[in-house]
């Protein structure tokens, strides 16, 4: 039997949403290693979300979100740059939670966030997984 990373599903496409979700973060699992899966659509504030979210993170998969306002995806990466020194871009949702799953090992937890489309993209494979 494969143990898998504990894995969080939140939508926050917004800074506030994701001050709050990293205050929640903070609550619940204090002591563990952050990897945050983010895709962040074009028209939301990347900066702001990523500026919440990355500093708190050990490592960052940045991917598409599967919408057609995903534009330019890859700047993502470049704002979490600033605040998490690794971060990894992997264009494909499920491929970028595999990585997420490996970076956090057991212990870790694996946080999947920034577009409701990422979240409902990957849902489907955890239901599974269970």
């Amino acid at each position: 039997m494969t143990v898998l990373p504990a894995v969080v599903l939140d939508a926050a496409h917004n800074p506030a949403a994701a001050a709050a979700l990293r205050d929640t973060l903070a609550t619940y699992f204090p002591d563990r290693e952050l990897i945050l899966v983010l895709g962040i659509l074009a028209d939301k504030d990347r900066a702001g979300v990523t500026a919440a979210l990355a500093p708190g993170a050990r490592a960052v998969v940045v991917t598409r979100p599967p919408a057609d306002r995903a534009g330019d995806w890859g700047q993502v990466a470049v704002e979490a740059r600033r605040h998490c020194s690794e971060v990894y871009t992997e264009p494909y949702n499920q491929a970028a939670l595999e990585r997420a799953r490996q970076l956090a090992g057991v212990d870790g937890v694996v946080v999947v966030t920034g577009s409701i489309y990422l979240v409902g993209a990957l849902r489907p494979s955890l239901r599974r997984d269970r």
